[in-house]
């Protein structure tokens, strides 16, 4: 039988179930820091249970088992080494029998069990409890084990272990700074783990040389540039997204395209409206689910560098207009899945060549670009910006200037 869990509650569940023989064989899978250990030893009597962990071998097993016989339960952590053990493996299947008492020999090395009066061969009835991070090392060894019990996998969520490790936090003397700050970040978790609380928490008390948020960072999966960005967010001395992205600049990780990018796609800013925003130069980039009619135009060079194109982006930014406000030069745009939303100006375009190459980029991608009401085709969007005489008409004072830009006739 096989079950996901995603709570402590639930794991809760399963480990009494086998402190009242439920199962012969249970097998827990997940990855490290999920507190399977804790939990089932919580679970079962201190004194009925054999707990090994680590490199256990087979003899140690076939010989603990044997002197601990008056135990009805036997719990095996970071099994994986004992499994990939070919004999071991084969210990295991004989001791995971479906039936009440079972019979494990061992018919090697007897000399070793001799002087230390182990029979070659003896009958128990314990159950066993198998704790693996590596789920596809248990069934690739272990596949016919499995069926004869239940393979609980965890799939905890990160708010699940905080919420765990907030019931400890006295008594594993976890800092309560750590605590918050891991919470206030839970969204950038990959794969989540009550180790990086403890740990977190001995970096910072015992080893000041060490900046531990950006160790935390780090941990959680994100990569150099990721925590650079994460960092920086987090950092209250900043006192707007202005200069953080200045700051990300002047430390050498790339342009302020890159910082929003890649603070937007760590949902550091978004969700529906520019959060985080404290200062008018914030306002770059919109993220989420959004109603067009009621999202504020961006600028267009803002809004285009945010999606990738460059530090600066090919448009030059303009002040940040309603649809109503809409003036005839304005070609109004909405990004692909409505991540972003903005207003460009045409007569003030640094390149009509290259804002009608990104606005077809955004329509090519399931975008939307309109102009004067009308929803614009990739065709459509060159006819009316891409004729070559227009750009020249907006750049050379001679023929009329920006004021005189119109589409392309």
């Amino acid at each position: 039988m096989l079950k996901t869990i995603r709570t402590r509650d639930e794991a809760l569940h399963f480990a009494n179930a086998f402190g009242r023989e439920a199962y012969h064989i249970m097998v827990w899978a997940g990855a490290p820091g999920l507190s399977k250990t804790r939990t089932i030893k919580e679970a079962l009597k201190e004194g009925t249970t054999v707990y090994l962990s680590g490199e256990v071998s087979p003899y140690q097993l076939y010989k603990d088992v044997y002197t601990n016989l008056a135990s009805p339960f036997v719990v095996i952590d970071d099994v994986e080494s004992l499994v990939r053990d070919r004999l071991g493996s084969q210990l295991l299947k004989a001791f995971c029998q479906t039936e009440v008492i079972k019979t494990v020999g061992w018919h090697k090395a007897t000399r070793e069990l001799d002087r230390e009066g182990i029979p070659r061969e003896y009958q128990t009835s314990a159950r066993f409890c198998l704790l693996c991070n590596d789920e596809a090392a248990i069934s690739k060894y272990l596949g016919p084990v499995i069926d004869r019990g239940v393979l609980v996998r965890f799939r905890f969520t990160a708010e699940e272990v905080h919420k765990m490790v907030g019931a400890w936090i006295e008594v594993n003397n976890i800092d309560r700074e750590v605590y918050d700050f891991i919470g206030a970040h839970l969204r950038l978790i990959k794969t989540p783990s009550s180790r990086i609380y403890e740990t977190a928490t001995q970096t910072k008390l015992l080893n000041p040389g060490i900046d531990w948020k950006e160790a935390v960072f780090e941990t959680f999966g994100l990569d150099e540039d990721e925590v650079a960005v994460a960092r920086l967010m987090s950092d209250q001395s900043l006192p707007s997204n202005n200069h953080r992205w200045q700051e990300f600049v002047r430390r050498g990780y790339g342009s302020r395209a890159k910082f929003y990018r890649l603070a937007s796609g760590l949902g550091m800013i978004g969700g529906g409206k520019t959060a985080g925003c404290d200062d008018p130069g914030d306002a770059t980039v919109a993220v989420g689910p959004e109603k067009p009619a009621e999202t504020p135009a961006i600028s267009g060079g803002e809004i285009m560098e945010a999606l990738g194109f460059g530090p600066g982006g090919p448009l030059v930014p303009v002040p940040a207009l309603t649809a109503p406000q809409a003036s005839e030069s304005q070609i109004s745009f909405v990004s692909p899945k409505k991540k972003a939303s903005g207003v460009i100006d045409a007569n003030s375009v640094a390149s009509r060549p290259k804002m009608v190459r990104h606005l077809g980029l955004i329509i090519r991608n399931g975008g939307s670009v309109t102009y004067r009401g009308e929803a614009l085709s990739q065709n459509r969007l060159s006819e009316l910006f891409g004729h070559p005489a227009a750009d020249r008409a907006r750049t050379d004072p001679g023929a009329g200037g920006a004021a005189n830009v119109a589409p392309a006739a």
